[in-house]
């Protein structure tokens, strides 16, 4: 027997001629036994999709952005919608399929009468979530190299620059650990703040573009506060930068990163 979503009018034919009984979701079926037949077409699923979708994990953007804040904030887990959607910088329906598409995926558990939700085996999406945002999401935020002829001049920018930012990659690991001298300094900063933010660097550190440059601006792509008050990005993306550079001194950093800062997260009641 074959059993699908929805069966089309001319597969349902070509089923009936071969003798193979099927059902779907929609009400099409072909059945027969001795005494016993049925055979209906043409019914069709009214919204127009299929009944049962497919798990989509963090391929594209909005998944991404959406899963990064939840593992970030893991209390975030149980605010309202709305409230998921500001910090991830996504439409309302958007967090609604992604949570949908955690909880096919078995990531999400709904539990007691007020249906609180909980991130199951949360490090498992972490590895998921730091192999996937360098090819899915980063190529997205329009980066801009620079080179700078003062390979410290990061030691010296701080909170007086103008423009809101956080440190990633190398220098938020050298800050979190003390573990790392940075040889790359990444800046992620709004993106209606970018021009002022290029302009203010290049007159106070004389930055030059270079497509190879040390320097990386990137445009921040979450909207929660907590990174703004420390001035580096939230250890997940720190974490994910490391291992992406593949080099074996950002490798071991990430891992320090990864215990002290990740997972001890999640093993917090």
């Amino acid at each position: 027997m074959l059993v699908v979503p929805s069966i089309t009018s001319e597969l349902a034919k070509h089923c009936r001629e071969i003798g193979l009984q099927f059902i779907d979701t929609c009400g099409n079926a072909y059945l027969r036994s001795s005494g016993f037949f049925v055979f209906i077409t043409g019914e069709r699923n009214e919204s127009g999709q299929l009944a049962v979708k497919g798990a989509k994990g963090l391929t594209n953007t909005a998944a991404l952005r959406v899963v990064f804040v939840l593992l970030s904030q893991p209390g975030l887990i149980n605010a309202p919608f709305k409230d998921i959607a500001r910090c991830a910088g996504v439409a309302l329906g958007t967090v609604y399929n992604v949570l949908e598409d955690l909880d096919t995926r078995g990531f999400l558990l709904h539990r007691g009468s007020t249906q609180r939700r909980k991130l199951i085996e949360p490090r498992r999406l972490v590895d998921e979530w730091a192999i996937n945002y360098p090819t899915t999401l980063r190529t997205k935020l329009h980066e801009r190299r620079f080179s700078a002829p003062d390979r410290d001049w990061w030691k010296t920018f701080g909170p007086d620059a103008g423009f809101p930012f956080v440190w990633g990659a190398e220098v938020a690991a050298e800050k979190m650990t003390a573990y790392l001298r940075p040889a790359t300094q990444t800046l992620y900063i709004p993106s209606d703040q970018m021009d002022g933010a290029v302009k203010a660097l290049v007159k106070r550190y004389r930055l030059r573009p270079d497509a190879s440059g040390e320097v990386v601006l990137l445009e921040k792509f979450w909207h929660c506060d907590d990174a703004v008050v420390s001035a580096m990005a939230p250890p997940l993306l720190v974490y994910s930068e490391l291992l992406a550079i593949l080099d074996p001194r950002t490798q071991e950093t990430a891992q320090v990163i990864r215990e002290k800062f990740i997972d001890a997260s999640f093993d917090s009641p």
